[in-house]
Formats: structure tokens, sequence, C-alpha cells
């Protein structure tokens, strides 16, 4: 069977890793997924994470994947 990379990261998304948690919702934001790919980015910010926190900030200021508030973040 083929490998597949989400099936590698499934875990650690799932225990919380930042990391992963930012690499799937940047995946699922090129996907066109933004209401997904805010939880995740949400999650990762949550933990401290840089990328997580700026891309949240960016999507509450245009409302992508999100209700449109630039003062929530």
């Amino acid at each position: 069977s083929k490998f597949n990379i989400f099936q590698f990261m499934l875990i650690p998304i799932l225990l919380g890793n930042e990391f992963c948690q930012c690499f799937l919702a940047f995946i699922n934001e090129i996907s066109f997924l933004e209401n997904l790919s805010f939880r995740y980015y949400l999650k990762a910010a949550e933990q401290g994470n840089g990328v997580g926190q700026f891309s949240v900030s960016k999507m509450y200021e245009t409302g992508r994947g999100c209700e449109k508030n630039a003062l929530l973040w």
C-alpha cells in the first residue's frame, strides 16, 4: 500500500504537536478548506507557535475561515 504522509502525522496531530498542526492547516489552506485550516492554525497558535499566531491574525483580518474581526487576535 502507498505511504500517506497524513497517516504518518495523524497521531502527532491528535496529540497536539503544534508543528504538525500548522502543516495540516497549510495543506487545508491551499486546498481551500479554510474553516479547517483556521481550526488547526488556532490550535497551534494557542500553543505559542509563531506561524500559527501569524496565520490566525491574517485569517481574522481577512475573514478567511472565520468571522472577520481583526480585534479578536
